[in-house]
C-alpha cells in the first residue's frame, strides 16, 4: 500500500467529557486523505513531558483511535456494532466494549470536528461510563 502524503500541519484538541468533568489534550501532528478516509497522526505531551503518539482514521461512518505512550489503546467507533477496545499500560492490559450512539462529522475550509457519545463497558456488562468526546482538527 502506498503511503499518503502529508497535506498539511494540523492542532488537535479533544475534549473528553464524563460524570461531569472535562478534561483537555491536545498535540501537533499532519493530516492526509484519501477517497476512504482521513488521516490525523499527532503527539500529544501532558504536564509532566510523557510523549503520548496518537492517530485518527476519520471515516464516513467509522472512528479509528490508537494511542502509544504511556497508556496504549485502540477504540474503534463504530454505531453499526458494539467494538472492543483494547487498553494497556507497563503493568495492565483489559478490553473494554464500545457502544458508539452517536458518530458526526463537520467539515468547514479550517477544521473537522467530531462529535462522539459513547459507552465503555467492562466484561461486556450492560452499564457502563458514558463518555462525551469532541476531536476538533485545526489547520496549524
Amino acid at each position: 500500500m502506498e503511503r499518503l502524503k502529508k497535506e498539511k500541519d494540523v492542532n488537535v484538541r479533544i475534549t473528553t467529557t464524563t460524570d461531569g468533568e472535562t478534561f483537555v489534550t491536545e498535540g501537533a501532528g499532519e493530516y492526509a486523505h484519501d477517497d476512504e478516509a482521513h488521516y490525523v497522526a499527532y503527539t500529544e505531551r501532558d504536564e509532566h513531558g510523557s510523549v503520548t503518539r496518537s492517530g485518527l482514521h476519520i471515516g464516513r461512518e467509522k472512528l479509528l483511535l490508537h494511542r502509544d505512550g504511556a497508556v496504549v489503546m485502540k477504540m474503534l467507533f463504530d454505531p453499526a456494532a458494539t467494538t472492543k477496545a483494547d487498553y494497556s499500560t507497563s503493568g495492565f492490559a483489559t478490553q473494554f466494549a464500545v457502544r458508539t450512539r452517536q458518530y458526526d462529522v463537520f467539515f468547514d475550509e479550517k477544521c473537522i470536528t467530531i462529535d462522539l457519545r459513547y459507552t465503555l463497558a467492562e466484561n461486556n456488562d450492560d452499564a457502563g461510563a458514558d463518555f462525551e468526546l469532541k476531536i476538533e482538527i485545526m489547520d496549524a
